[in-house]
């Protein structure tokens, strides 16, 4: 199958879901397969709807980090950010992500897991404000999270029929960078 298909195969499937929790299972599963794609091949694996905490509390997605360069790489051998896996949590909500899934993402981090979070949701109004709560976070050791909204996600992947062979990186490092540098 052509990768343009593909592509706009996942675009459509993105836009075509109705925001709200109704919809969260699909958004869910489309933003792996969305992932999947754009992560390829720095990380792979991923599972949906992990158990952690002996079930208590569950990670909507994770990817294993296998880079041998790029972004995921750099980030644990340059900025010393520690990422064996990437840990998602996704949020298809009518409204914007605030402090509360700010604070969830951080509950997921750890050493072992990594301290490198995303956060998908469909849009973020106020994106400067939540970037500077997540250089907060960042800046009082509990990792960096990344907001990526449906925006990005669509730029990233209209950036694969161009045959850009990274384009979410560029997105994650722009991201990273006003978190860690500002």
């Amino acid at each position: 199958m052509n990768l343009n298909v593909v592509v706009d195969h996942l675009i459509s499937r993105l836009n075509a879901i109705k925001q709200g929790a109704a919809t969260a299972s699909e958004y869910h599963k489309t933003i792996v397969g969305v992932l999947e794609m754009l992560f390829y091949p720095s990380a792979s694996s991923p599972v949906l709807e992990a158990e952690i905490n002996q079930g208590r509390k569950r990670i909507d997605i994770y990817f294993e980090n296998c880079a041998k360069e790029g972004f995921f790489y750099n980030l644990h051998m340059i900025n010393k950010i520690p990422c064996p896996y990437v840990i998602i949590e996704c949020k298809n909500y009518t409204k914007d992500i605030q402090n509360p899934e700010l604070d969830q993402m951080i509950g997921r981090l750890t050493v072992n897991r990594g301290m490198l979070g995303v956060i998908t949701c469909r849009e973020i109004s106020k994106k400067d404000l939540f970037i500077e709560r997540c250089r907060d976070s960042f800046k009082n050791g509990h990792g960096l999270i990344i907001p990526l909204t449906d925006a990005d996600l669509i730029v990233a992947l209209e950036g694969l029929k161009f045959e850009k062979k990274t384009p979410l990186e560029d997105i994650l490092n722009d991201i990273k960078n006003r978190i860690i540098m500002s």
